[in-house]
């Protein structure tokens, strides 16, 4: 196989949020995207005046599932979980972390919840409506697989099987790719 693979892609499903510290471990066990802790604080949201606001930024209603209110949830309820991490990405972003080290996430997460679906950068008005200035620190870069790829580590490449050095290409979210 190994000598067959010209690339990798990544996929995976939406929403959710995996938490890392700098050392690339995992925080806490991952919130996928049918995790409904956050869905009172998003009828809070919906609610505001702000709301309007933000959908026009982002183009996307808000559910309980997406990061956006998971991590403001956090910081209402388990702040030490945010204290601890330096980067929140999406279920394709930890596999793309695993297998290349670079934490980034791709446009078809980064606008959904936190972007411009019109020019394809963060939103600051929609990070601000959401209430996650303290912890837009942890939301990657976002990264077109389109134009950019990165190799597959020594370590990624032992465990796959797979030749170092492949490249490695951040696709979009599973709904997006069908």
């Amino acid at each position: 196989l190994a000598a067959r693979t010209a690339a990798i892609s990544v996929t995976g499903q939406g929403d959710g949020t995996w938490l890392i510290n700098k050392d690339g471990m995992p925080v806490m066990p991952a919130w996928l995207w049918l995790d409904a802790r956050a869905a009172t604080l998003v009828d809070e949201l919906r609610a505001a005046p702000e709301d309007r606001i933000r959908y026009l930024e982002t183009g996307t209603g808000l559910a309980a599932c997406q990061q956006g209110p998971q991590l403001r949830w956090m910081m209402r309820n388990a702040p030490h979980l945010l204290e601890q991490s330096t980067t929140a990405f999406h279920c394709k972003d930890w596999l793309y972390f695993n297998l290349t080290g670079e934490r980034v996430t791709d446009p078809s997460e980064g606008l959904f919840t936190f972007g411009r679906f019109d020019n394809r950068s963060y939103s600051q008005e929609a990070i601000e409506i959401l209430g996650l200035n303290d912890v837009q620190h942890l939301i990657p870069p976002m990264l077109d697989g389109v134009q950019t790829s990165f190799p597959l580590t020594a370590h990624a490449a032992k465990a796959t099987g797979l030749a170092q050095g492949t490249p490695t290409i951040l696709g979009y979210v599973d709904v997006a790719c069908t």
